[in-house]
């Protein structure tokens, strides 16, 4: 995991920010949902530390807009991603007649998911009693080193109650780093 956050980018992504609120246009902000199997991708890589300096990063860009500019409402980074009820559940094995719920294979949500996304981002008070509570945190500065520590909970759980589909994970991924490209 040598990945570096490309400081650049995160200056383009406030500048668009702050043209759009600028602007008056009405934002959401989200972090997709990544299936628990990227995690464990990511995980195995070593690269959770930078993921999680990327949303450290944007919590910050989002909480020096809204220091700055004159909102009729503050802007939300809302985290889909992570482990969470939707994220992990269980892949089917290869060859298997068995669908997940809110995913068509591990990288591409369901039509349904986006359904609780946008939920969860246009009707909040709705999405408190329709949605799984832990689908779609918002993220802040007070609270985002928490919420990584409740994922790395989490991601105890899944790896205890899925650990065949961690395992073969984590295999493939060693698989590719063996036989690069």
């Amino acid at each position: 995991g040598n990945y570096v956050l490309n400081q650049d980018y995160l200056d383009k992504f406030e500048r668009l920010i702050r043209l759009i609120v600028t602007a008056d246009i009405d934002l959401r902000l989200f972090i997709s949902p990544m299936h628990a199997v990227h995690m464990e991708l990511l995980d195995d890589s070593d690269l959770i530390p930078a993921f999680e300096d990327w949303k450290r990063q944007l919590v910050r860009v989002v909480a020096e807009i809204n220091a700055a500019e004159d909102l009729r409402e503050p802007l939300q980074l809302v985290d889909f991603s992570g482990y969470n009820s939707v994220t992990t559940e269980s892949v089917p094995a290869a060859g298997s007649d068995l669908q997940m719920q809110y995913y068509r294979d591990p990288a591409h949500y369901r039509i349904g998911t986006g359904d609780m996304i946008l939920r969860r981002l246009l009707h909040p008070a709705e999405a408190r009693t329709t949605l799984p509570d832990d689908f779609g945190i918002v993220l802040t500065p007070e609270n985002i080193e928490n919420s990584f520590k409740q994922s790395q909970r989490r991601a105890k759980v899944y790896r205890d109650s899925a650990p065949d589909e961690v395992q073969n994970t984590r295999r493939i991924a060693a698989e590719a780093r063996s036989n690069p490209r």
